[in-house]
């Protein structure tokens, strides 16, 4: 099917729903040389892709395209309550030229991976699995193989003021001239054979129909228990990836923090308002 859709702006990347999952998306998209649409919708929780996007339905392929979805968000896994930390064997930048290369399929892995991600404090789900700026890496405890896309870069000490990976996104996302509109709300997906081209996205401005020529990422997660999030630090000195990971095939992801071998040992969360510290699971 062919859509006479008059697009507003055309980008690479559109990024949509919750700020945490959008940003880190749209600063990984940014920092690739893509050009990237951001728009943060209101903090609400909910049980399904549609509400991060804040879609009321009234478009029967948009609301097919979601529910799509429902499996991950109604499996009854509980929210995490911390930052995912992941020690892995080598995180390196993705190397574009290896092509042909299919990793098995396995399904079963693959649900449960997106049971954890609709449940994780800050997720998304991708449209599209290819050019996601991932490289694959290797879990250095169960040997799990996954896909990052870093982020950033952070130090953590006992030395250093401990960090709001919030703040610190916020941050990241200036820096890479990411400019989000806010409160913003999906009014419809535009279908091209079959497949997402854009949106049409209600801003405080009025619709906006943005095409999105790569990929379109939704951001998830559980802002009702964003205080559950507390700041990050460490025991020893140690630097660590702030990456999107997710795993070949899958469309979902989760914003983890990842180390060497042995720092995530190091890794310590500060609960601000009591002021206490709970070493990582």
């Amino acid at each position: 099917m062919y859509t006479e859709t008059q697009w507003d702006l055309e980008v690479d990347v559109v990024c949509l729903g919750a700020e945490g999952g959008v940003l880190a998306a749209g600063i990984v998209a940014a920092n690739a040389g893509f050009d990237v649409y951001v728009g943060i919708s209101e903090s609400t929780a909910g049980g399904d892709l549609a509400t991060p996007l804040g879609y009321r339905g009234g478009d029967g392929q948009t609301t097919r395209h979601l529910a799509g979805f429902d499996y991950a968000f109604t499996a009854g896994v509980r929210p995490h309550g911390l930052w995912p930390v992941r020690a892995v064997e080598e995180v390196t930048p993705p190397r574009f030229h290896r092509r042909g290369v299919i990793e098995p399929f396995f399904g079963a892995a693959l649900e449960q991976w997106a049971y954890r991600c609709a449940a994780a404090p800050h997720g998304v789900v991708y449209d599209r699995v290819t050019k996601r700026q991932m490289t694959q890496i290797r879990s250095s405890t169960k040997g799990e193989k996954v896909e990052a896309a870093i982020v950033g870069s952070v130090e953590l000490g006992p030395a250093l003021p401990p960090l709001s990976l919030s703040r610190w996104l916020r941050a990241q996302a200036a820096e890479a001239d990411l400019v989000p509109d806010a409160d913003v709300r999906l009014n419809r997906l535009v279908f091209e054979d079959n497949a997402i081209a854009g949106a049409l996205i209600e801003t405080r401005d009025g619709q906006l129909a943005v095409r999105a020529r790569e990929n379109l990422i939704v951001g998830v997660g559980r802002p009702a228990h964003d205080h559950l999030h507390p700041l990050v630090s460490a025991t020893n000195q140690v630097s660590v990836n702030v990456c999107l990971v997710s795993k070949a095939a899958s469309r979902f992801g989760e914003l983890e923090i990842v180390t060497a071998a042995g720092d995530d040992n190091s890794v310590v969360f500060l609960d601000a308002p009591e002021a206490e510290l709970q070493l990582t699971g």
